[in-house]
């Protein structure tokens, strides 16, 4: 059976699954899904959209018309493989929509670092999902995004902008060597600002950050 649109989860047969399927438009990987390090130029030509690990990706995107990505591994994290990221910006076609998720929010030069090289890899990207996971610094976004001179959609997931004391008790201070006195508090005072300076912009929106409460509860018996 040829199918436009297929999700896996577990699958150690991939490379089998998909050199059956030449139709494939959109596919979903999810955890352990080996097996691709021999998939011929061949397979799948018509992929357009991915949600897949680093790994996985790295092996996909290349040479295929992938328009949209969705990375479920975390930018910067310990088993992030750079010279694998680097692979992503093969696609035949440009990349126009990318999500993921950023790994120690807390750092803002790696932040920084993180959106500098989305830009590098996909200059025309028009939609960018970020999960933060914590707090972001508004002067990092509105230096940082007007490098994607097509953005039309920008979302912060899980996110909160960051407050006067993440910027004097981390490393969200470091890159203007004195703590800003009026740091943005205000998600609507930022994109209004920041469509001030991307005028491509068209939607931005966030969704709050997550807290989540422990509890030790005993037992008596």
């Amino acid at each position: 059976m040829s199918l436009k649109r297929l999700s896996l989860w577990q699958c150690q047969g991939l490379l089998h699954v998909l050199r059956d399927q030449p139709e494939l438009e959109e596919l979903r990987l999810g955890w352990s899904c080996p097996g691709l390090e021999n998939l011929e130029k061949t397979d799948v030509p018509k992929l357009q959209a991915l949600t897949a690990s680093l790994q996985e990706a790295a092996h996909l995107v290349p040479g295929r018309p992938i328009q949209r990505l969705d990375l479920n591994t975390s930018f910067g994290s310990p088993d992030f493989d750079l010279q694998a990221f680097d692979r992503l910006s093969l696609s035949t076609r440009p990349i126009t929509y990318f999500s993921v998720a950023l790994y120690h929010p807390r750092e803002d030069e790696g932040v920084r670092a993180a959106i500098r090289a989305f830009a590098r890899n996909w200059p025309n990207i028009e939609s960018l999902v970020l999960t933060v996971a914590g707090p972001i610094s508004g002067q990092t976004i509105l230096d940082e995004i007007p490098s994607f001179q097509s953005i039309r959609e920008l979302a912060f997931l899980d996110a909160r902008l960051a407050t006067a004391d993440d910027l004097a008790s981390s490393d969200l201070s470091h890159d203007y060597g004195i703590l800003q006195e009026n740091p943005l508090e205000d998600w609507d005072q930022l994109f209004s600002r920041l469509k001030e300076l991307c005028p491509t912009l068209v939607k931005a929106w966030h969704t709050p950050l997550t807290i989540f409460y422990g509890c030790c509860c005993g037992l008596s018996m």
